[in-house]
């Protein structure tokens, strides 16, 4: 990463520091917080306090995340990616409990989808030949579209709503 100028790494952690300070604790979670001061962009390592406060909001923004995971980022003031990666996705539902670890590995890995997500797109009022497409979309996508129309069905026949999809999309592009 390019080292900042001084001025433009204290600029950034200000704005930050201010949308963090300004987000009501009912509204966004301590996850949502640190990703706002992490997201800044990490300062010139030379300026060591702004440098040590980034990195400690790394930790946060990571620990937060760990704990909060079923938390939905709803609050998260970054705008959503329309697009992530098949492991972003899988990754991104086990973390939010929404797939098991088995489940997620197995669908990353070998491109096996979840018996849950099956049986959900089986279960739609509709015609035989849409539920296998909507199935092949499903298994041979290697990059998940949020506005996608196979996703907002099958997240609708999973019983997630939009918050939940937008959960999903805003913690899968935080995975490295």
């Amino acid at each position: 990463m390019a080292v900042m100028q001084k001025s433009d790494a204290v600029a950034r952690m200000l704005t930050a520091a201010e949308a963090y300070e300004n987000m009501p604790d009912e509204a966004a979670s301590a996850a949502t917080k640190a990703l706002v001061l992490w997201r800044a962009g990490e300062p010139n390592p030379e300026a060591a306090d702004e440098h040590a406060a980034w990195v400690e909001a790394k930790a946060d923004a990571l620990t937060a995340l760990a704990v909060e995971a079923s938390v939905p980022l709803a609050s998260d003031p970054r705008p959503i990616q329309d697009s992530i990666s098949r492991r972003q996705f899988g990754q991104a539902c086990m973390k939010l409990s929404f797939m098991t670890e088995d489940e997620a590995f197995d669908f990353v890995q070998t491109n096996q989808t979840p018996a849950s997500m099956l049986t959900a797109i089986d279960a739609l009022p509709l015609p035989a030949e849409t539920k296998r497409d909507i199935k092949y979309a499903v298994a041979g996508s290697q990059t998940f579209q949020r506005l996608n129309q196979a996703t907002t069905i099958v997240m609708m026949a999973m019983g997630r709503s939009t918050a939940d999809r937008d959960a999903i999309w805003r913690l899968g592009a935080t995975l490295p």
